[in-house]
């Protein structure tokens, strides 16, 4: 699970680690920021996480 968030509070960031999450990432507020990190998690989930087969 990421949390995608705009807080920038300590206690979040430690209160989410703690609910084991697997990333925490603040929201740029620039929109063009905003799109480039999005594509870096798409990137990221779409060339390295495995999913199961579906079953036809």
């Amino acid at each position: 699970m990421i949390v995608l968030t705009s807080s920038r509070r300590d206690e979040d960031l430690i209160a989410a680690y703690d609910l084991h999450t697997n990333g925490y990432l603040e929201k740029p507020l620039d929109m063009d920021q905003y799109v480039q990190m999005l594509d870096a998690v798409i990137s990221l989930w779409a060339r390295t996480m495995r999913v199961p087969a579906l079953e036809e």
